[in-house]
């Protein structure tokens, strides 16, 4: 049995100390940020890339990220986790991804921790993944998520979504 972790990074958002926004974690998206996370969710569809479920961190940015593929895809099984947190621990997210089971999972998290995780899964925490916002790589591993148990697929910064 294998997973398939589909990598997202969280769309554009709305700067710290602008908007009245004082907390980081409280960040929303942008309207270009929107419209990013829109393709995302279309690119999963035109695809017809299914998922199981979706993680998203506690982070306002990363849970708006996912509402329109969890919209798109007709998906009601969201997991907020807060070690897909900007500066989560890849063993602690990686026990929590293998308690979920086989299947097809989005997470939906942040830099650093989308280029540490994905690098951490594949054998190399100094692997420099470049994830610009709204970016999907896919890593599959087997049943043991852990480190040096995944492969990268493949990974599409928001350009290449449309196409």
């Amino acid at each position: 049995m294998t997973l398939e972790i589909y990598v997202i990074r969280h769309a554009d958002a709305v700067p710290q100390g602008e908007q009245g926004i004082v907390h980081d974690e409280d960040r929303p998206l942008t309207d270009v940020g929107r419209a990013q996370a829109q393709q995302v969710a279309n690119f999963f569809l035109k695809r017809s890339l299914g998922l199981d479920r979706v993680v998203v961190s506690p982070l306002v940015r990363s849970r708006q990220s996912a509402e329109p593929i969890l919209q798109t895809l007709g998906i009601s099984d969201v997991v907020t986790c807060e070690h897909a947190s900007p500066n989560g621990e890849p063993k602690r997210l990686a026990k929590f991804l293998k308690k979920l089971g086989s299947g097809r999972v989005a997470l939906v998290s942040h830099l650093p921790f989308v280029a540490v995780f994905s690098g951490w899964l594949m054998g190399n925490k100094r692997a420099q993944l470049d994830f610009q916002k709204g970016a999907v790589a896919l890593i599959s591993t087997g049943p043991d998520v852990d480190k040096a148990t995944g492969t990268l697929q493949w990974l599409l910064q928001p350009e290449f979504l449309g196409s």
